[in-house]
């Protein structure tokens, strides 16, 4: 098994935190076979418009199969800002780096894990800064968290390259914990 690591950075003013490794492998694999059944077609999304790609319905921290990934990164939020997390929303997306489509989160956080995508394209999250666009990397199994304020959008590729790429989503609202 890889080792875990964590890293804090500051983008632009502003921080980012990442947990690379953040499943054993075989828990990654596990975790896209039990989300493939959830991953349908909606192109519209409660919030955020019309929206292409794949997408589950935007309650998968209420669901029992998924529980034990939520606590995991519940549990990161204490490790690295320490701080309570309550993930408002949580859903995985599948989509083919065929489009940019800006947004931002309604939460103190934003927090995406990059369950697969391609090895070698857009592997990360595109930011606006006051209209200068810029990737941050991350690779898979990453767990990226970011002020939910923040303009970004999936990375689309260049050239007409498409790519399976899945990600789970969470809007995630924190409140200080003072420890043990």
């Amino acid at each position: 098994m890889k080792k875990l690591y964590r890293t804090t950075e500051e983008i632009n003013g502003h921080k980012f935190y990442r947990t690379y490794n953040f499943l054993p492998e075989s828990e990654r694999k596990q975790l896209i076979k039990e989300i493939g059944p959830f991953i349908v077609n909606r192109p519209y999304v409660k919030d955020y418009g019309p929206v292409p790609g794949y997408n589950t319905p935007d309650n998968m921290q209420d669901n029992p199969i998924f529980k034990q990934f939520h606590k995991k990164v519940q549990n990161e939020f204490v490790r690295y800002m320490n701080k309570i997390a309550v993930i408002e929303r949580s859903w995985c997306n599948r989509n083919f780096g065929d489009f940019t489509m800006w947004h931002e989160h309604p939460t103190h956080y934003a927090t995406v894990y990059y369950l697969k995508h391609h090895p070698f394209f857009a592997r990360g999250t595109m930011f606006n800064f006051d209209g200068e666009e810029q990737l941050v990397k991350s690779p898979q199994n990453c767990l990226l968290t970011f002020p939910g304020h923040l303009l970004h959008s999936v990375p689309a590729t260049k050239f007409g390259v498409k790519f399976d790429r899945y990600c789970f989503a969470m809007d995630v609202n924190t409140f200080e914990w003072g420890g043990l």
